[in-house]
């Protein structure tokens, strides 16, 4: 089992980085499609005589290297997650890979072009008069390349796995009817049928089961899929309400068009005029 978790869990980090490796590789081309054609009309407003071959060979090579480069990049963000590392020391850490992900950067890119150039052109390439200028030049821009894979990476690893928690929530609620909710680090779990009703309450859902009330980090939609999945009668009875149908008792007219729930218990919730229709009394 133990030998099955750890070759899922990287078959996960790979499928994110191949996606992250695609959203870069994109971008870079969008960024060069924008590039190239800007430099060219530039030379062209300046009346300057330019190769419009050679103009489309450093932008690419930039970005090659940068997708080859990325999956260094994301294996060193991952060892220093910004959740499970000291604030200094994620600092200091993503600066040391940035410097070296720029000096890496930069020599394999100057490589290529150079190997270019005397492949296929009459001249040699320069890189540069002024190494510190030009190094500090393309440091700037390649901060930006960095932040993004870092940024592009754990946005997606952030979804995916919320999203194959879910998958695993729903698939648990509907074979043993258990709901499992987070709040932060804790993970709370309780039957299904003892679920009386629910309200938002801003990014939580405040969720009243027998005896207890429990703070969820969740949408009063993915509490009802999970307690239909569950196969509960459930019913959204207002736009911030959610209730057992099996716990409606009473209900009575609120003077305005709306009703007022009784549940067993005590409690008592609204149910606006537009979700009267869901609920059976």
């Amino acid at each position: 089992m133990a030998t099955q978790n750890a070759e899922s869990e990287r078959r996960f980090e790979r499928r994110q980085m191949v996606r992250t490796m695609a959203i870069v590789a994109v971008a870079g081309m969008i960024f060069t499609m924008v590039d190239v054609l800007s430099t060219r009309t530039e030379f062209e407003r300046a009346g300057r005589d330019y190769d419009p071959i050679a103009i489309w060979i450093y932008d690419p090579t930039s970005i090659f290297v940068i997708v080859a480069l990325a999956p260094l990049v994301m294996a060193y963000a991952n060892r220093f997650r910004f959740a499970e590392t000291p604030l200094p020391l994620w600092l200091a850490m993503h600066a040391i890979g940035f410097l070296l992900f720029s000096t890496v950067h930069v020599l394999l890119m100057v490589w290529l072009r150079k190997l270019i150039f005397f492949l296929f052109f009459n001249v040699p390439y320069i890189f540069t008069d002024n190494l510190p200028r030009d190094f500090v030049y393309e440091m700037r821009k390649d901060v930006l390349s960095y932040a993004l894979i870092v940024l592009v990476f754990f946005l997606l690893r952030t979804y995916s796995e919320q999203k194959r928690e879910l998958e695993a929530a729903r698939a648990d609620a509907r074979e043993s009817r258990l709901i499992t909710l987070k709040c932060g680090g804790r993970t709370m779990r309780f039957a299904a049928e003892s679920f009386s009703h629910a309200e938002a309450a801003g990014n939580y859902v405040e969720v009243h089961t027998t005896g207890a009330t429990h703070f969820a980090r969740t949408t009063l939609a993915g509490l009802e899929a999970l307690l239909r999945d569950a196969g509960l009668p459930v019913a959204r009875v207002h736009r911030s309400w959610l209730v057992n149908r099996d716990r409606i008792e009473t209900s009575a007219p609120s003077g305005n068009g709306d009703i007022v729930l009784t549940l067993a218990g005590g409690d008592t919730l609204p149910c606006s005029r537009r979700y009267r229709d869901a609920i059976q009394v």
